[in-house]
């Protein structure tokens, strides 16, 4: 199944079917992201319970030209008498799921979290990526495209005042050559450190600042993933970003709307802030357990299919 929407997607969709067919019968059929969430309801057998887990409504983008968000925003529209349940990770995408026609019944909001990892020091992260435990380091971690913003990031640290910042951006997508001339015409090519794709979580404790300045998110699993780290967030309003910054124990939240000023002047109050301290407690993560979230997931399932058998006698 190719990422892309086109002619080839009615051959995904009969490969599809021909495998659920064969593997089956299912109780619960469960699609992540818009087009495997579309291919599951559309050619899952009756009988069958039609997960969805959108990951990001494409039509949350702020910036969407407007005929595309009539078509993603129809597609999903058409859709959704076919959903049975929706999992969505934040209150954001919760009010989407409603705006685009889901049944209230229908949306369920779960809490997302993360699986123990080997804890990697900040030494030993700092080793991975070439730099000392004097260094001043603000980190992205994501896919370079329009929907995570990294642009936004790269111009603050160009504006700081803290000429002393480093900038380590862990990631690619279709952004990474446009990112590069940026950095290079910022002045910035000795103060950024282009990793490609990395594991996120064995970087992450080398950062003193985590930037998660997207445009939209469903959740954002970095988030979480920064707790697990102990690292504080400079985020825009997307996603967990709002429950998790707005009183600044955590992290610094900048405002929605904010321009390219806003969010350089943010960058200079965190990093400020760092040798004061955030506050990173151990019951911030307890929340965010791959156990609640196993529980939260199979009970969706449990209910779903409770209801289909009660719709069916």
């Amino acid at each position: 199944m190719r990422r892309a929407v086109g002619p080839w997607d009615v051959r995904a969709a009969w490969t599809l079917r021909r495998l659920i067919d064969r593997l089956g019968p299912f109780d619960v059929i469960h699609g992540h992201s818009s087009k495997a969430g579309a291919l599951v309801r559309l050619v899952a057998p009756r009988g069958a319970a039609r997960v969805y887990t959108p990951h990001a409504f494409r039509t949350m983008d702020p910036e969407l030209k407007p005929w595309l968000g009539w078509i993603y925003g129809g597609a999903e529209w058409a859709l959704a008498s076919l959903t049975d349940c929706a999992l969505v990770g934040s209150e954001q995408e919760h009010e989407e799921a409603l705006r685009l026609g889901l049944r209230s019944n229908a949306v369920r909001r779960i809490v997302f979290g993360l699986a123990e990892g080997p804890q990697v020091s900040r030494l030993e992260a700092r080793n991975r990526i070439g730099l000392g435990d004097q260094d001043v380091i603000v980190g992205f971690v994501g896919r370079l495209t329009h929907q995570k913003a990294p642009e936004r990031i790269i111009e603050a640290v160009a504006g700081s005042r803290h000429r002393e910042l480093r900038l380590v951006i862990a990631g690619d997508g279709d952004q990474s050559g446009q990112l590069r001339t940026l950095i290079h015409q910022r002045g910035l090519t000795g103060r950024v450190i282009m990793l490609g794709w990395a594991d996120g979580r064995a970087v992450m404790p080398a950062f003193d600042l985590l930037a998660v300045p997207s445009r939209y998110e469903s959740l954002g699993y970095v988030y979480i993933e920064a707790l697990a780290a102990r690292v504080p967030v400079l985020a825009s309003p997307t996603g967990l970003a709002p429950g998790l910054y707005a009183d600044g124990r955590l992290g610094y939240l900048v405002e929605e709307g904010s321009d390219q000023a806003a969010w350089t002047a943010a960058l200079d109050i965190c990093i400020d802030r760092i040798a004061t301290g955030f506050e990173i407690r151990d019951e911030d993560c307890k929340a965010f357990s791959i156990a609640a979230m196993g529980h939260d997931v199979v009970e969706a399932y449990a209910d779903v299919t409770a209801c289909l058998r009660t719709t069916r006698t």
